[in-house]
């Protein structure tokens, strides 16, 4: 079915293009795909960052660890994150 659509479509495509008629590209008359703005970066790691500050002022006040130790943790965790992070080209 597949094979007799892409057929038909570029037999109809050859006799406009016989007939003088010129194919129609999509992208110079204007009908690029819109993709949608990616999410603020920025928004995401706020939200992130909010949340571990809560998370360890929750830590510090209910289990009574120092805060001391909640830094060496957060940062042992970033610096894996930042070392083993995949790298973008």
């Amino acid at each position: 079915m597949a094979i007799e659509l892409e057929k038909a479509m570029r037999a109809h495509a050859q006799r406009q293009v016989n007939e003088g008629l010129p194919p129609r590209n999509p992208v110079s008359a204007g009908l690029q795909l819109l993709e949608p703005p990616p999410f603020p970066r920025l928004l995401v790691a706020l939200t992130i960052v909010c949340g571990v500050v809560f998370v360890a002022g929750l830590l510090w006040e209910l289990a009574q660890v120092p805060p001391a130790h909640i830094l060496i943790v957060a940062f042992i965790i970033a610096i894996v994150f930042f070392r083993f992070r995949p790298r973008r080209r």
